[in-house]
């Protein structure tokens, strides 16, 4: 601390205290996103509902004007190359998948990833998982991970499940 203190031309006793209250404030348990459990996890089936049964007017409703669809496929499986960023480019995507696949997704369990609600889907053969970002009760980010590498953790658990 002596050391500290000198780089920063403050006394001792004030750089411990920053450093107390530092630690504190780290190691407050603050979630990143706030959803009411009940409330995510009707938003995420609400949208894979929507998504499988092609109903754009419920997607219309649960996204937010400039929602985000972000997809990692890590160059080994299909993914969108870049974000698609606002509802009207999101439901022309939604609407064109559906015309061309109809229903190929089917959820395995819903789950809640890095503080999000969302689920873990088999899509067209692939293991995929979405989660979404949920603010004023609209979705405002949708992130689907298909990369299997990233995925590899639960892929065994998927066998039990199944």
């Amino acid at each position: 601390m002596d050391e500290i203190a000198a780089t920063l031309d403050r006394d001792v006793v004030t750089v411990r205290q920053l450093a107390s209250r530092v630690r504190r404030n780290v190691q407050v348990d603050k979630p990143r996103y706030r959803v009411a459990r009940d409330d995510g996890e009707w938003i995420s089936l609400a949208y894979l509902d929507a998504t499988r049964t092609g109903d754009i007017g419920t997607l219309w409703t649960i996204l937010a004007e400039g929602v985000r669809i972000v997809s990692d496929g890590g160059g080994k499986v299909l993914a969108f190359p870049n974000a698609i960023v606002g509802v009207d480019k999101a439901l022309r995507l939604y609407e064109g998948l559906f015309r061309k696949y109809g229903d190929t997704e089917s959820m395995v369990r819903q789950v809640w990833i890095d503080g999000l609600p969302g689920y873990v889907s088999m899509y067209n053969g692939t293991l995929q998982t979405t989660s979404f970002e949920i603010k004023d009760g609209r979705v405002r980010a949708i992130y689907k991970i298909r990369n299997p590498d990233k995925l590899a953790h639960i892929s065994g658990q998927i066998g039990a499940i199944h």
